[in-house]
């Protein structure tokens, strides 16, 4: 256990003990799909399970805008978490699973909508399928079979 210390905005430096925090020298996770991930200072835990940064601040969310390389934006904890009025958000769908979810209504390209059944996309009550958001580690995308196979079909034509 470790004790870390915030700064939030213009209030004071606050002291929070009991973290646990683990620590290397060489960061690899998700090395051969994404190189310049291992040059990085380390990884912040998000997810919901207890030893997330969150859950062990003892929030109960966090809000942070996804903006443009060029653009800082601040990652807010507990009450601060309301999006400004320019911003859109989303709400995700409850799963046991610590990892989250959104409920996907469909995948368009261009002016395209692929004709894919939403239960295709669907979070299952068994926890499987659906969309994960992983801003981290996973840089790469998975489709079902024939999700994939109807959005190359799009790209091809």
């Amino acid at each position: 256990m470790e004790s870390f210390t915030f700064t939030f905005d213009a209030a004071d430096p606050m002291a929070v003990t009991g973290i646990t925090c683990g620590c290397n020298t060489v960061n690899k996770v998700g090395a051969e799909n994404s190189p310049s991930f291992c040059n990085s200072a380390g990884i912040l835990g998000m997810v919901r399970g207890p030893l997330s940064l969150v859950s062990q601040l003892g929030e109960e969310g966090f809000s942070y805008c996804f903006a443009s390389d060029d653009t800082t934006t601040p990652l807010l904890f507990g009450s601060l978490t309301s999006p400004s009025p320019q911003a859109a958000s989303t709400s995700f769908v409850n799963s046991p699973s610590s990892l989250y979810y959104l409920s996907l209504q469909g995948i368009s390209i261009s002016a395209i909508l692929l004709l894919i059944p939403t239960t295709t996309l669907a979070l299952k009550l068994n926890g499987t399928d659906g969309l994960v958001i992983n801003s981290g580690t996973i840089t790469f995308t998975q489709l079902t079979n024939p999700t994939y196979a109807m959005l190359m079909q799009v790209f091809v034509s």
